[in-house]
């Protein structure tokens, strides 16, 4: 993120789909990680999430790993998109179609 984008409110993302395994190569300098995986009944997006949580710790990088539910009621970010169109997550952000 460049700091006219930071102080502007704007900030880069990035959506990886079906990651078990985050390209850290091309992720250049990345300052803080978010993790909004799939938090079904099969423990499948926990288990992941907790494995690259541990990645970016071991490089230096703050991660948050979304909670059940703080997608606007939701489960997963892309419940929420299907139902309303935007992601919302309870820290206050949101992405918007």
């Amino acid at each position: 993120m460049g700091d006219e984008e930071a102080t502007s409110g704007h900030f880069s993302c990035s959506p990886l789909v079906g990651t078990n395994k985050l390209p850290w190569e091309s992720l250049g300098n990345v300052r803080e990680l978010y993790l909004c995986l799939d938090l079904d009944v099969t423990g499948e997006g926990r288990k992941a999430a907790h494995k690259l949580s541990r990645e970016a710790v071991l490089r230096g990088v703050p991660v948050h790993i979304m909670e059940d539910g703080a997608y606007g009621g939701y489960s997963e970010p892309s419940d929420q998109w299907e139902a309303e169109g935007r992601v919302t997550w309870d820290a206050g952000l949101t992405l918007q179609a």
